[in-house]
């Protein structure tokens, strides 16, 4: 994880050294190891580098091609290196990834990207065609924004903040964003940042700049129509443990110090008894893991501490219930350049915080390993489109024992809602179901409004109503229920948030769950793979025999972390609710309605408030706190500060 950052002029004015001195001072806590600075003309090109591989402290970026005519600047690690040498023909013994991808672009231009394979962000200059093209690997696991302002400038880097150098990049907000943050449902847009001159490059996107445009291209989604058939469940789970174990192997640090997170769960756990199986005895991995001594429903210790004592992992423990969901919450902001909206964000913070402190520079993390691999309850949506109600009930009573639930209840609801909609499938049944519904619209009582709605200040209530869109249907099968999750904004949120926290303390994480080979497999996965029995994620459960403790392998229903944040946002946030309920809060009031936050404020003090509406006001409180004391984007005050100057 390296800082990267780019700028072309698109009038022709020369492109200057201070310029590209501002944008990498904003990033400078992911540059330890080295600045490098390249001007061409009306383009500059800044990188900055944290070393996490031996190869990558020969780097020295950005590179320009020995003609001089393409340059590039690069944060990547590249999965595939001894595949794209052989094809492109390079002899050199370490060649870094900065000179793979120079070599991928000379060979096949706008489509290199479609060729690597990892996690990158790059942004290259091509002298011969005179154009900026940049690239985000098919996750979006590592951070890239830009902003165009026509016919004037283009600027990139790895962080926002970097790019408010340019003083024509304008800091007004983006309501849409601002909406989205208040869990309006509004319509998904990977690209939206809080700032509407400032945009993502999408995950398995290039963008091509010219002095005419700016042109955005998909070079990968991934397929959902296929479907791998394995004879058995034990070549099912050979091939699972395969693609699991390259995933981690590629992404443990290589000649740096490399730790894993450990929650107790089945995806941290996983990858730090993966990652200890394949280092073997010669090297302990410290893990970071948060406990619960005030909140046991959120506690796992009994699950960390199995791993622990398996694998001798040197443990470095947090009591995470003493910490408030707002600490930091100045520097957080900093970090993230928006507000947070991950109500436990703050035990990542720490851990983090934890892990730089012992020296790891590579961090492996299990983030949402559960989409990666899927629960697999789409499977009863399948079975219910496909009228197979007996194994459907056999399914869903698994599963409720499983989680704890009551089964007589949840078998009848799912059994019941397929009989009725089989029965309303009968075109006169379905016609008297029209006339009741017409029926009923003709009441008198108006609807209620949607609790969203109640939450917004008047106006932007008004606005924000463009951009509603209804929830997209049932997917009728499981496949297609997996490939809706893997679409999700918050995936690619969750990574960027989860980069740029780290890069805080000079640490770099890795998240083996997204790993294209990896993804790629278990969506091709036969439901049957994924919800067995009542176990979710059943082929990772099967395929880690033997690697994870068996007490971990088989657990049930894992620990609700959500009353650990009530509990500390309580105790620790009641000074910052009582001022939201006190007085005035200035900007936030433009977004919403702070008489709904101030009763729901009152009622969460007091615990008669929980749950849904107890995130919402997290939502708004973050964002009230954000708008009041987030620092300046072109902050003027910053060390060495530099604008870009007009010509």
């Amino acid at each position: 994880m390296s800082g990267i950052a780019g700028l072309y002029h698109l009038d022709g004015c020369p492109a200057d050294r201070n310029d590209l001195e501002g944008m990498v001072t904003r990033m400078a806590h992911r540059g330890p190891d080295g600045v490098g600075i390249w001007l061409e003309g009306a383009v500059g090109l800044g990188h900055l580098m944290l070393a996490t591989t031996p190869v990558a402290r020969q780097d020295r970026q950005p590179l320009v091609h020995k003609a001089g005519d393409l340059a590039v600047t690069a944060d990547a690690r590249l999965d595939n290196r001894a595949e794209l040498k052989a094809r492109l023909h390079l002899s050199k013994r370490d060649v870094t990834d900065g000179e793979l991808i120079l070599a991928a672009y000379e060979a096949w231009g706008e489509a290199c990207p479609e060729q690597l394979l990892g996690a990158f962000a790059f942004v290259l200059w091509d002298g011969r065609n005179q154009r900026l093209f940049c690239a985000r690997d098919h996750f979006g696991v590592r951070p890239l924004y830009y902003s165009h302002v026509p016919g004037r400038c283009f600027v990139v880097a790895s962080e926002i903040k970097a790019l408010f150098q340019c003083p024509a990049v304008s800091a007004a907000l983006d309501d849409a964003k601002i909406a989205e943050h208040l869990l309006v449902p509004v319509t998904p847009d990977v690209t939206r940042t809080y700032y509407r001159d400032v945009r993502a490059v999408a995950p398995g996107h290039s963008v091509t700049v010219t002095t005419t445009g700016v042109a955005g291209r998909q070079y990968y989604d991934l397929d959902p129509s296929r479907e791998l058939r394995l004879s058995s469940d034990g070549e099912y789970a050979e091939a699972f443990r395969a693609h699991f174990a390259e995933a981690v192997r590629c992404r443990m640090g290589d000649g740096v110090a490399t730790g894993a997170m450990l929650s107790g769960g089945l995806d941290s756990t996983s990858i730090a008894c993966m990652a200890a199986t394949l280092v073997g005895s010669g090297a302990a991995i410290p893990t970071f893991s948060a406990i619960f001594d005030a909140v046991p429903e959120s506690d796992e210790r009994e699950y960390q501490q199995a791993a622990i004592d398996r694998y001798h992992f040197p443990a470095h423990i947090l009591h995470a219930d003493r910490e408030s969901p707002l600490s930091d919450l100045e520097d957080v902001c900093r970090a993230l350049d928006r507000p947070n909206f991950g109500a436990n964000l703050y035990i990542h913070w720490h851990l983090q915080r934890r892990a730089g402190g012992q020296g790891v520079r590579v961090l492996l993390d299990g983030f949402d390993g559960d989409t990666t691999v899927s629960h697999g309850r789409g499977y009863f949506y399948e079975l219910k489109a496909r009228g197979r109600l007996l194994k459907l009930a056999r399914e869903v009573k698994a599963y409720a024992v499983f989680a704890g639930y009551p089964w007589p209840a949840v078998v009848r609801h799912w059994v019941r809602g397929a009989l009725l909609e089989r029965l309303f499938a009968v075109p006169g049944v379905s016609g008297l179901r029209q006339v009741r519904r017409r029926l009923r619209g003709t009441s008198n009582t108006p609807p209620p409004l949607p609790v969203w709605q109640r939450t917004m200040a008047p106006d932007f209530a008004e606005r924000v109503d463009a951009w509603i869109v209804p929830p997209p249907p049932k997917p009728k099968t499981e496949r297609l229920h997996h490939y809706q999750l893997l679409q999700q904004v918050c995936l690619t949120e969750g990574c960027e948030m989860l980069n740029m926290t780290a890069s805080a303390f000079g640490v770099e994480p890795r998240f083996p769950f997204f790993d294209r080979r990896l993804i790629e497999f278990c969506l091709s996965l036969p439901p049957e793979q994924k919800m067995r029995r009542g176990y979710p994620r059943y082929i990772l459960r099967n395929a880690m025999t033997d690697v994870l403790p068996e007490e971990v392998q088989w657990r049930g229903k894992k620990a609700d972390i959500s009353p650990s944040f009530l509990y500390g946002f309580r105790r620790y946030g009641r000074q910052a609710i009582e001022e939201l309920i006190r007085q005035d809060v200035g900007e936030v009031g433009r977004y919403v309605n702070l008489e709904f936050f101030r009763d729901v404020g009152r009622r969460f003090l007091d615990g008669t408030e929980q749950g849904d509406r107890a995130v919402m006001l997290w939502r708004a409180l973050t964002l009230a706190l954000w708008l009041a004391r987030k620092t300046p984007p072109d902050d003027r005050g910053c060390p060495a500060f530099r604008v870009i100057q007009a010509c």
